[in-house]
Formats: C-alpha cells, sequence, structure tokens
C-alpha cells in the first residue's frame, strides 16, 4: 500500500476519544495559564512559553497548540500501523498529564504567600 493511501485511509478514521481528551486539557491548560498569568497567580515555567507569552498571548497559544497539536496528529497518523501501543501511549499521556498539573496545582496551592 503505498503511504499517500496509508495517510488517506488513517485521516478518515475517528479520532481516538484519548486524543480528543488530551488536546482539551492542554487547551484548558492554556486558558488557565493566561489568566493565572494575568492575574499574577503564576508565572510560566516553560522557558519556550513564557518567551512566547511576553511577546503575546496569540503567540503563546499558538505555540501552545503547536506543542500538542503536532504530535497529536503523529500519532494519529502511526495509530495506522500500531493502533494497541498508540492509544496505550496516549493513555499514559493523558494521565502523566493529569498527575503531573494536579501536583502542579497541589505545589501552588501549599506554597506560602
Amino acid at each position: 500500500m503505498s503511504s499517500e493511501l496509508a495517510v488517506t485511509r488513517a485521516w478518515r478514521r475517528p479520532v481516538l476519544k484519548e486524543t480528543v481528551w488530551l488536546m482539551a486539557i492542554c487547551l484548558l491548560d492554556a486558558a488557565y495559564t493566561l489568566v493565572a498569568v494575568q492575574l499574577g497567580w503564576a508565572k510560566e515555567a516553560n522557558p519556550l512559553l513564557a518567551q512566547a507569552l511576553s511577546h503575546s498571548a496569540q503567540l503563546f497559544v499558538a505555540v501552545k497548540a503547536l506543542s500538542f497539536v503536532a504530535p497529536l496528529m503523529v500519532l494519529e497518523l502511526l495509530r495506522e500501523r500500531w493502533p494497541d501501543v498508540i492509544q496505550r501511549g496516549i493513555r499514559a499521556a493523558l494521565l502523566g498529564y493529569v498527575a503531573l498539573y494536579l501536583l502542579g496545582s497541589i505545589a501552588l496551592l501549599l506554597k506560602p504567600h
């Protein structure tokens, strides 16, 4: 099968619900980060994203979106070849993201002001 045909077939398949959840959480994280930084509650810890945010909120959102949309698109394409591995990997990433987000939020709440 040609690679072009495989890509076409891959895009006709429904996206994994795990992919949709991970994208939604990443978008909510970006929105929360914008609000928290503007209110002075937090600072962006990622140096690349902090630099983007120092220029504009739009650039921050664009860089943040690129950081997760592009890899998820590649994973969805690779799912044609390794469906179980990709699904488990995205589930692990989803759980890891949520765990790190919760731990970071708890650390901020417990931090003396």
